[in-house]
């Protein structure tokens, strides 16, 4: 399974016109599922998401307030989550053009996504995690301030 996880300031999700999520400060994350990924491979990449130190705080330990990166998670912040399934984390290119050979079907895909977003609701909570419908066209509206990507892969099982 691969993430691709960004800090985002502001995040629109909308299919067809109509809004599906908006999200203030938080996580964007794009999931990509492989065929023989499982639910210990979202257990990694959820507790990662949620425990990643992805966010500064201010510090008044001196005469001028500083901020720190990189030190406080999602949970800390208490801010939001946002997932969307993107089948375009798992190509490879033949001969120039993308192969989705490696991709999991579309059936198990949605179970293994909707374990994911179930999984960061419990372990977090339900009101701070926006999903996007699975693998769906939808427009991505993202803000970036100051913020990181980075790129998560499970361990090879």
């Amino acid at each position: 399974m691969k993430a691709l996880i960004q800090n985002v300031n502001k995040t629109k999700v909308s299919a067809g016109g109509a809004f599906i999520s908006v999200m203030g400060p938080g996580l964007l994350v794009f999931l990509g599922l492989y065929q023989n990924d499982t639910e210990r491979d979202a257990d990694y990449i959820v507790d990662t998401v949620l425990n990643a130190q992805l966010f500064e705080e201010i510090r008044n330990d001196t005469p001028k307030a500083k901020p720190v990166k990189w030190v406080r998670n999602v949970m800390e912040k208490g801010y939001e989550v946002t997932c969307l399934a993107e089948i375009s984390l798992v190509n490879t290119l033949k001969g120039g053009t993308p192969s989705f050979g490696d991709a999991m079907d579309v059936e198990k895909g949605h179970r293994l996504y909707q374990y994911v977003i179930n999984s960061l609701g419990h372990k977090y909570h339900e009101d701070k995690i926006k999903q996007s419908k699975f693998l769906g066209p939808h427009l991505v509206d993202v803000h970036l301030t100051n913020g990181i990507t980075v790129y998560l892969e499970t361990p090879i099982n």
